[in-house]
């Protein structure tokens, strides 16, 4: 789930509908317009975690190195 391309996501400042108007927050907000949320059940091992966080890094290197035209 991206957080900012969620309709009604809490983690997104601009749903916030119980604090008086808040100043746009252009670099809050394209952060927000990028980062992910991923559920993970509680019944994982340290060893399930270890395995998911190794490939959540390997899959950002592989994109780092990537040509900029391919991203």
């Amino acid at each position: 789930q991206i957080f900012g391309l969620s309709k009604g996501n809490a983690r997104a400042y601009w749903n916030w509908k119980f604090l008086a108007p808040q100043p746009d927050l252009p670099q809050t907000r394209k952060m927000l317009m990028r980062a992910a949320d991923m559920r993970l059940p509680a019944r994982l091992t340290c060893a399930d975690l270890d395995y998911i966080a190794s490939t959540l890094i390997k899959a950002a290197m592989i994109t780092a190195q990537a040509p900029l035209a391919a991203k």
